[in-house]
């Protein structure tokens, strides 16, 4: 008899520990779902933020177009575009210098 209660006591310790295992596993399982699940929100939230090569291609042409139109060096037009140590006054007299009307 003293066998059979030892096979009873390891088999419930047996059993207590799988329990354990098995909801050890499913917390894991959850927490990766749930990162996953967040990440895919944030993926999703983003994905219109940033240009796409041809947006951002577009964009650097019409810079250049009007960079070419004013007839004003690539320096100075960065600087009065960016706003970069002048304000909205400086940008003007650059574009209007540039241009020969001003300055």
């Amino acid at each position: 008899m003293k066998l059979r209660e030892a096979d009873l006591y390891w088999g419930e310790r047996l059993q207590a520990e799988r329990d354990k295992a098995t909801a050890q596993t499913q917390r894991l399982y959850d927490y990766e779902k749930q990162k996953a699940n967040q990440l895919r929100e944030q993926i999703g939230e983003e994905r219109n933020l940033y240009p796409t090569k041809t947006e951002l291609t577009a964009a650097i042409e019409k810079v250049e177009a009007a960079r070419d139109a004013s007839h004003i060096d690539s320096r100075t037009f960065v600087v009065a575009a960016s706003g970069v140590g002048v304000g909205f006054v400086g940008i003007v007299v650059a574009v209007l210098a540039n241009a020969g009307i001003f300055g």
